[in-house]
């Protein structure tokens, strides 16, 4: 097992680690998506999404549509 880390509020960051992840694996096993961020104000990411959505649920978005093909790729998936 191998933990990368990335800034799920950030695209380019997201985006960044697919082309990692596709450059040294064929396949993937199993995506975690576990983050979270609760900000009480009104802050936006670097692309302008409310950092609660953008972090929450936009970026993980992003990370599982990016990677489909590989865990396709697994067995069961």
């Amino acid at each position: 097992m191998k933990v990368l880390r990335l800034d799920l509020a950030d695209l380019d960051s997201i985006r960044d680690f697919v082309r990692r992840v596709k450059k040294n694996y064929s396949r993937l096993d199993i995506l975690v998506n576990n983050a979270g961020v609760r900000k009480p104000n009104l802050e936006k990411t670097k692309h302008g999404f409310e950092t609660n959505i953008g972090t929450n649920h936009l970026g993980p978005f992003l990370l599982t549509i990016l990677l489909l093909d590989l865990l396709q790729k697994s067995p069961k998936s």
